[in-house]
């Protein structure tokens, strides 16, 4: 795979960046993340990646522009997870998920993309089009689906 970044260790990887979302299912991702960045000695980041009408339809409907929603949904997150400040990183972006998740995992040396693929745990639902089978796809960071 030409463009792939590669390392040799799992010792190598630096950062696992989660993919998540205020379900149930993605509180076992978020807790198997944590339990794999401590083993790796890496840090541990949280991507939520909203669709980009979502922000403009808050735009409208509250008057609260991007940062204020970023830092409402960062509040949200710590709260469903039951996070302090400071204890894991948290990205909150808007558009594409796969896109994004991807634009972060490009901002560190050697990560680890850990998502679930969804909450049927159908294989069948991964190959017919998620995030996951983009990112698996067309993706240059290593990826862990599950």
């Amino acid at each position: 795979m030409d463009g792939l970044r590669h390392f040799h260790r799992l010792s190598d990887i630096d950062t696992v960046i989660v993919g998540v979302d205020l379900s149930e299912e993605s509180k076992e991702l978020v807790r198997e993340g944590q339990w794999l960045s401590k083993a790796l000695g890496a840090e541990l980041v949280l991507i939520n990646v909203r669709p980009l009408d979502r922000y403009i339809e808050t735009v409208f409907a509250t008057q609260t522009f991007w940062d204020e929603d970023v830092e409402q949904t960062i509040r949200e997150i710590r709260k469903f997870y039951d996070l302090r400040p400071g204890d894991i990183k948290i990205e909150v972006r808007f558009g594409d998920p796969a896109t994004e998740i991807e634009a972060l995992s490009e901002t560190y040396p050697n990560p680890l993309v850990f998502i679930g693929h969804s909450k049927k745990k159908s294989w069948e639902k991964l190959l017919s089009g998620s995030a996951s089978r983009d990112l698996a796809a067309e993706s240059r960071t290593h990826i862990l689906i599950y």
